[in-house]
């Protein structure tokens, strides 16, 4: 399972990990530079990330396997299979460019009518409520959540990445 952009691992699929174990043996990386992923390489792409996971993957044993990815991780995702296809032997990539052609993309981006980078770097609390009404299944509890706490996370997070 290959996690989109705006996350890691552990906040893209708490609420699916507990169902899919059941059923799959379940590899859930964060990709380099989310979570505590690193590299001191100087490669930053979709085809690096791949090959970083097609290794650890190899390291771990794991001689077959299938690939979920969300988002950006459905980027890494195509790279993985189109690298692994002896390997491969399911993809599933969600909410993904991977396909598209730029008319559709732009048909996409003037479905939400505003600026995508507005709703990816949300700078008010109504913002970042409206990303994670967009963005997590069940995310009813945003509501409850007091403006000043989201304002709070908006303005350390920026903070932290200044």
């Amino acid at each position: 399972m290959i996690h989109g952009k705006c996350g890691d691992s552990r906040w893209q699929f708490m609420y699916q990990v507990g169902y899919l174990s059941r059923r799959f043996d379940l590899y859930i990386p964060d990709l380099l530079f989310f979570g505590k992923s690193y590299t001191t390489r100087k490669e930053r792409s979709e085809a690096f990330q791949a090959k970083c996971l097609a290794e650890g993957l190899r390291k771990l044993g794991v001689d077959r396997f299938s690939i979920y990815g969300i988002s950006y991780g459905g980027y890494v995702g195509y790279h993985l299979a189109h690298m692994s296809p002896d390997r491969v032997e399911k993809v599933v990539l969600m909410s993904t460019g991977v396909g598209c052609n730029d008319d559709q993309k732009d048909e996409m981006v003037a479905k939400l009518g505003r600026d995508p980078k507005e709703l990816l770097v949300p700078r008010t609390s109504d913002d970042l409520r409206e990303l994670m009404y967009k963005s997590v299944y069940k995310s009813n509890y945003m509501k409850l959540i007091p403006d000043s706490f989201l304002q709070d996370y908006l303005n350390v997070r920026v903070f932290i990445w200044i």
